[in-house]
């Protein structure tokens, strides 16, 4: 009985299919990624109940300095920029070390111009962020 010589198998593999699914992870992840812009200033969001998730509307940040930002406004000017979109809801995140009577009168501000509701984001009770 003539038994043939096993054949070598060669020393390279080939890892462009390797190479082809991390690029298609890639892509995955980039086009899945939501982008934001960075914060102002650190805000630590106080804690409490509520059942609706902030929406992507109009955001407003108050941080501990009581200053308000939208965009790259600050102050005054960025709730105006807000007011001029006239939008139906506006989101306050405002940080828990900020003084309630500045947090109320922002508030007042945003809404003396008509009806626009003010959605206040908190973080789940019992969290703790700090």
């Amino acid at each position: 009985m003539r038994f043939d010589a096993p054949t070598r198998r060669r020393g390279d593999e080939n890892i462009v299919p390797m190479i082809n699914v991390v690029f298609l992870l890639l892509i995955f992840f980039l086009m899945t990624a939501q982008i934001a812009p960075p914060l102002p200033e650190p805000i630590i969001t106080p804690t409490g109940t509520g059942d609706a998730p902030a929406g992507q509307n109009s955001r407003l940040y108050v941080g501990a300095s009581g200053i308000p930002s939208y965009m790259e406004a600050t102050g005054q000017a960025a709730i105006d920029m807000i007011l001029a979109q006239r939008p139906d809801r506006v989101t306050l995140y405002a940080d828990r070390r900020l003084d309630a009577s500045a947090l109320v009168r922002i508030v007042n501000s945003i809404t003396s111009q008509g009806t626009i509701a003010v959605d206040l984001v908190l973080a789940p009770q019992g969290g703790s962020d700090e």
